[in-house]
C-alpha cells in the first residue's frame, strides 16, 4: 500500500541529435563515423544515423542531456592525449579614435581638475565682447537676423559666455565657481571667417571649500597656471614655453598676471587674471581667472609613451650663476634643453636670490642638475667632465658667472 508501479517509458530519455560537424568544431579533430558508432554503442545509447545521429541515452545515464555531453564521452574514450595544439588565426579591426572620443576623454580630464562643463551658444552680445575685448568693428561677425539682440555677434573666445555664466552663479551666492566649455568661435581675418575649435574655462572664488583642516585662500595667478600645466600633460605636452601674450584676447588679462603658452614658436593658449577694469565693471568681489586653448593642440593622447627605468642611482649636482636681469630663466631653459648629454636627465631652477652681494640689475639662479645612467653608476670623473662641457655650452649662449659667495 503507498507504492506505485512506474513503466520504463514513463521516464525514457529524450533523443538527442549529434552532429558530425559539431563534433569537429569542438573537438578539432576528424574522427570517422564508425568510431562514433562504436563509443555511443559502448556507452549504451541506441542511435539511428542520417548525416546526423538521432541519440537515445539508456535511462539510467541521466548526465546525457546535450550534444556536448556525448561529445564529453567520445573524448574521454579516445583520449586527451589525441588532442593536437591548433594555432587559431582571426581578424580584427582596429577602430579609429573619434573626435567624440577625443571630446568626451578631455571632458572626464576637466571634471577631474574640478571644473563643470558649460554648453553656450556661439552668439553672443555685441556689448559684452567688446567691453571684454575692445575689438574693432571690422574683427567682429554681425549676423544680420540675430535671434534676440543679446545674440547679435559670433564669438571670438568662449570667455564671454563663461563671465556671463559665472556672475549669475555668484549672484545666487555660488562662492566658488569652476566652469570650463568645448565650443567654435569665429574670427574675421582679412574678410575671411576662420572657424577654431576651443577650449575654455574661468576660476573664481577660494581654492577649496570651508574647512577646518586648511586654510582657504582666493585663487591667484599660480592656481590657474596649475590647472593650464594638467591640461598639457594630459596631452603629453611637456616642451613648451610661456611668453607675454600679444594677442587680441591678451587685452582683457592683467598685463603682469598673464601668460601665453608657445610650442614650437606656435601660440596654442594663454592664460591670466582678469583685467582690473573689466572685473571691477562686472562687480567681481574675487579674483577671476580665465584659460583657452585651441582644443585641437591640447587632445589627450590614448596610448602613453614609456621608457625603462634605470636600476642606478642618480646624482645632483647644486650650482648658482649670476645673470643679467632682464634675461629670462625660459631662454636659459631653451638653451639647456638644445644641450646633448646621456648622462644629465633633468634641470631644475630651485631658487632665485637678488640682493645682498649680488650685484645691481643682476639676479642669481640656483639650478639643480640630476645626471643619471641606464647602464652604469655614475663616477666623479663622468659627471665632473660632463658638468665642465655644460657650462661651457651655456657660456656660448649668453654670459654668467658662477657664484662663490
Amino acid at each position: 500500500d503507498g507504492m506505485k508501479f512506474i513503466q520504463q517509458n514513463d521516464y525514457e530519455k529524450k533523443s538527442i541529435i549529434l552532429k558530425k560537424t559539431q563534433v569537429q568544431s569542438i573537438l578539432g579533430i576528424d574522427i570517422e563515423k564508425e568510431q562514433v558508432d562504436k563509443i555511443l554503442t559502448a556507452i549504451g545509447c541506441r542511435y539511428e544515423y542520417s548525416d546526423n545521429w538521432l541519440v537515445f541515452p539508456p535511462t539510467y545515464r541521466y548526465d546525457l542531456n546535450i550534444p556536448q555531453d556525448l561529445i564529453e564521452e567520445i573524448l574521454r574514450f579516445i583520449g586527451f592525449e589525441k588532442l593536437g595544439a591548433k594555432k587559431e588565426s582571426f581578424s580584427y579591426m582596429l577602430h579609429s579614435r573619434s573626435a567624440n572620443d577625443d571630446d568626451h576623454q578631455l571632458r572626464y580630464n576637466m571634471s577631474k581638475l574640478g571644473m563643470h562643463e558649460h554648453i553656450g551658444y556661439s552668439f553672443v552680445s555685441a556689448d559684452l565682447q567688446k567691453n571684454i575685448f575692445n575689438l574693432d568693428e571690422s574683427d567682429c561677425i554681425n549676423l544680420i537676423n540675430p535671434i534676440s539682440n543679446d545674440m547679435g555677434q559670433m564669438r571670438v573666445s568662449c570667455w564671454p559666455g563663461l563671465l556671463d555664466v559665472a556672475k549669475y552663479n555668484i549672484n545666487r551666492q555660488c562662492e566658488n565657481v569652476r566652469l570650463f566649455e568645448l565650443g567654435n568661435c569665429f574670427h574675421n581675418v582679412a574678410d575671411k571667417v576662420y572657424e577654431v575649435s576651443k577650449l575654455s574655462g574661468v576660476l573664481y572664488g577660494k581654492t577649496s571649500p570651508m574647512q577646518w583642516g586648511v586654510e582657504s585662500r582666493e585663487i591667484d595667478f599660480y592656481d590657474v597656471k596649475g590647472v593650464c600645466e594638467s591640461i598639457l600633460h594630459c596631452a603629453r605636452i611637456f616642451d613648451y614655453r610661456l611668453e607675454v601674450p600679444k594677442c587680441s584676447l591678451s587685452k582683457s588679462l592683467h598685463p603682469g598676471k598673464s601668460a601665453a603658452v608657445y610650442v614650437n614658436d606656435e601660440q596654442i593658449g594663454i592664460f591670466g587674471i582678469l583685467h582690473p577694469k573689466i572685473k571691477r565693471k562686472n562687480k567681481f568681489l574675487k579674483t577671476m581667472a580665465l584659460f583657452e586653448f585651441d582644443k585641437n593642440k591640447v587632445l589627450p593622447l590614448s596610448v602613453e609613451k614609456t621608457e625603462e627605468v634605470s636600476k642606478f642611482p642618480s646624482v645632483r649636482r647644486d650650482l648658482s650663476i649670476v645673470v643679467d636681469e632682464g634675461l629670462s630663466y625660459n631662454a636659459i631653459q631653451e638653451k639647456i634643453k638644445s644641450f646633448e648629454s646621456i648622462y644629465i636627465k633633468n634641470v631644475i631652477l630651485f631658487d632665485v636670490y637678488r640682493g645682498g652681494k649680488i650685484p645691481d640689475q643682476k639676479k642669481s639662479l640656483a639650478l639643480a642638475i640630476i645626471f643619471q645612467s641606464k647602464n652604469e653608476t655614475l663616477t666623479d670623473k663622468i659627471i665632473n667632465d660632463d658638468l665642465e662641457k655644460f657650462l661651457c655650452y651655456l657660456k656660448n649662449g649668453f654670459s654668467f658667472v658662477m657664484r662663490e659667495f
